[in-house]
């Protein structure tokens, strides 16, 4: 590829990037609003159950929904922000090139199980059509796309870590290789 070609796909691939961090800040305030919603939820039921001496029906299956909502939406922002867990072992003991190469792999491997969660998630679709949640009669396909929501956004930010441990992975190696020379 010669370097205007190059030069044009970073500046698209930048773009793109710049988009996805938009839509990611919005994913960052609906996380907030639903944690919100979550402690509100929370402290009306403990209110009610250890002042009233009434437990309220619905507040456990809602809160319980907008936790899954919370972590759905936040987990693509964990994969952009680098912040899931690993061994910092391993990557203290494989240093350099090989080092690269190992963080090139294990975002190779964190894409393929977001993307294959997500495509797994769709069988639950049809049963999602069908069933309702006890307490607030949900119908269930409305957490079952969240989960698919949350694992498609996971994997577009695995996809863009991927990319740009692809690519300082390749600029590494253009300086070992021009360093020979």
């Amino acid at each position: 590829l010669n370097d205007q070609s190059v030069g044009c796909q970073e500046k698209c691939m930048n773009k793109i990037k710049e988009a996805y961090s938009n839509f990611q800040n919005i994913m960052h305030s609906l996380s907030g609003i639903a944690l919100s919603v979550f402690m509100v939820i929370i402290i009306i039921e403990v209110f009610t159950r250890y002042v009233v001496f009434h437990s309220l029906p619905w507040s456990e299956e809602l809160s319980r929904y907008v936790f899954i909502f919370m972590l759905m939406m936040s987990l693509n922002l964990c994969i952009s922000s680098k912040m899931l867990i690993k061994i910092d072992a391993i990557d203290t003991l494989v240093k350099g090139f090989p080092g690269k190469i190992l963080i090139a792999v294990r975002e190779f491997i964190g894409l393929f199980v977001c993307t294959g969660i997500a495509i797994f998630c769709t069988n639950l679709f049809r049963v999602g059509m069908i069933q309702k949640s006890p307490a607030i009669r949900l119908p269930m396909i409305i957490m079952y796309s969240i989960v698919f929501l949350g694992f498609c956004l996971s994997s577009i930010s695995a996809f863009f870590c991927f990319i740009e441990s692809v690519i300082d992975l390749l600029h590494k190696n253009e300086k070992i290789e021009s360093g020979r020379k």
